[in-house]
């Protein structure tokens, strides 16, 4: 038992030391204490916000039993949310394999660590400010125990499936794209079905009458969640594995930027465009697309001609496509930077993001107040175009962007590619269409064409880690061809 403990103690003390000196690397002072205040306020939120959900049960008419199939819902949804915005642990995994611990120590520890993530703690507090306000004080110390374990049970289950999601997603993201779409509408489909009220019966609800009987089913579902997401986890600590690749532990030797470099990347991107007097004015057109598009969107929409709706949808989302089109061709004249700069390609298409984000505003935010003029009712439309926009439309061309750059030659008198203007030029033409027809189609087809556009919207928002983790691959993969075709003379 002694060396066990000494080696657990180790590890700890390894993982502590690591995390500081990363902090102190990469943050100033100031930013480090922000980021606490803001994180504990945060957390602290979270408490309040249970507090309230159960105190708004009485007042709302509402039972105990329709809480519980609402928390169960947020605790199946959780390792979903989880696997896309939880990052593995930013230490040199690979460096402590020299130390007097085994690799099943090494997997057991980054399991039992990733519980310490914030997320977790927000949930947790979340959980304790129900049980505080709507368990505590209506049933028995023995009630309010099992209740409480049978919480947490099911808050380490969540994290153990999130262990093996997020190995899966940087591993085979096709399959994991397939899960976590499964996911949600098995999720759906259970809270239609009265299949989560019959879970919330099972779980919680009964955890107040019969602790016992629920307590060992979540233990060996527990147990066997933890031992399934270990496998994954133990496999990836060999160095030549697959795996390593994209597993944060591999990525801990490239310098993290905070904030602040990112909007820098921002800035720099900004005045490469404004460099030249032809691309800049591309930051000029959406302000016209806008105006183009609005009058168009909004007098087909409330003539119900498609044609001018189509029209209209395609200038409101051709605002900002060029920018995510053509973003590397700009960027040319400094190509082996792109490769040789400390920056990771995530940090890269966070600020090309960024970037186009705001002509799409701009853009938008034109064709509001002239739709406003036309048809008030119409706003909520472009409302949901313009979710669809940024949450789904952008992603998919910033995944793509890496296929299509080339050099491009900036003239006193003109701006023009060194060969033909786009990699592959059919196929990116192919998908813009594809995108805009989406859109025109979700447009004209009523409130469930609107809902289904929405749906995308939402559900590309909270896939953007996985859409970065799809841009680094793209990257990687088209290195050197993209390396060719933007030095081409």
């Amino acid at each position: 038992m002694r060396p066990q403990r000494s080696r657990l103690r180790l590890l700890v003390g390894l993982w502590h030391r690591c995390a500081s000196r990363q902090r102190a690397l990469v943050q100033h002072p100031v930013e480090r204490w922000l980021l606490r205040i803001v994180l504990g306020l945060s957390i602290a939120g979270a408490f309040v916000w249970g507090l309230l959900a159960a105190w708004m049960l009485p007042l709302r008419s509402l039972s105990l039993h329709t809480l519980h199939s609402a928390l169960l819902g947020l605790l199946l949804l959780w390792p979903l949310l989880l696997s896309l915005w939880q990052s593995g642990p930013q230490l040199p995994v690979h460096a402590w394999l020299v130390w007097p611990v085994t690799r099943n120590w090494l997997a057991h520890g980054l399991q039992m660590l990733s519980l310490l993530h914030a997320g977790n703690a927000w949930l947790l507090l979340f959980l304790l400010g129900i049980w505080a306000k709507g368990i505590a004080p209506s049933f028995s110390l023995a009630s309010n125990l099992g209740w409480l374990a049978t919480a947490g049970l099911l808050l380490t289950l969540a994290q153990w499936i999130t262990n093996g999601l997020r190995i899966l997603r940087y591993s085979y993201p096709t399959s994991y794209v397939l899960i976590w779409l499964g996911g949600i509408v098995g999720i759906g489909l259970l809270s239609t079905q009265d299949g989560l009220s019959w879970l919330a019966g099972q779980t919680l609800d009964r955890a107040l009458n019969q602790p016992a009987s629920v307590l060992w089913i979540l233990l060996v579902v527990n147990i066997c969640c933890y031992l399934l997401s270990l496998l994954p986890i133990r496999k990836s600590l060999f160095v030549d594995h697959p795996f390593m690749f994209p597993l944060s532990s591999a990525l801990s030797t490239r310098p993290r930027w905070t904030a602040s470099g990112i909007w820098r990347l921002v800035r720099l991107q900004l005045l490469l465009i404004w460099r030249h007097r032809f691309t800049r004015m591309m930051l000029f057109l959406p302000l016209l697309f806008g105006l183009m598009g609005s009058i168009q969107f909004g007098v087909g929409l409330q003539q119900n001609a498609w044609i001018y709706t189509a029209t209209g949808t395609g200038f409101l989302l051709g605002s900002s496509l060029h920018f995510l089109i053509h973003m590397l061709s700009w960027q040319s004249t400094y190509a082996a930077a792109l490769f040789t700069w400390p920056i990771s390609y995530q940090d890269l298409g966070r600020a090309t993001l960024w970037v186009a984000l705001g002509p799409a505003s701009t853009g938008f935010l034109t064709g509001a107040g002239i739709v406003f003029l036309i048809d008030p009712s119409v706003l909520i439309h472009l409302l949901v175009l313009y979710g669809y926009l940024v949450g789904w439309v952008h992603p998919i061309l910033l995944w793509q962007m890496p296929l299509h750059g080339v050099r491009v030659q900036l003239h006193p008198q003109s701006v023009s590619p060194s060969g033909p203007p786009h990699r592959r030029p059919f196929r990116l033409i192919g998908l813009v269409l594809l995108l805009i027809g989406l859109a025109v189609g979700g447009i004209t087809a009523g409130k469930w064409g609107l809902l289904m556009l929405a749906l995308l919207g939402g559900v590309g928002l909270l896939m953007l880690p996985l859409w970065l983790d799809l841009f680094e691959v793209q990257m990687h993969r088209q290195k050197h061809s993209l390396l060719v075709h933007l030095q081409a003379v």
